[in-house]
């Protein structure tokens, strides 16, 4: 099952990034999978970090 998420990354000058972002469960874990190439993988890459914000309905994202 995937779970809709509005990931927030940041890059090496402190800039944010988000976007809304599927996530998966795996044997406990939350599993990622970012597109290849992306702004969210590059920061994650850069920093190692990311935040999963969950929400019921990631169309109040879209505004």
């Amino acid at each position: 099952m995937i779970f809709e998420t509005i990931i927030s990354t940041i890059n090496t000058d402190g800039d944010a990034h988000v976007t809304p972002f599927g996530i998966r469960m795996q044997d406990g874990l939350v599993v990622i999978s970012p597109y290849k190439p992306s702004t969210t993988l590059q920061n994650i890459l850069a920093t190692g970090h990311a935040v999963l914000n969950l929400t019921d309905d990631v169309r109040v994202f879209a505004g």
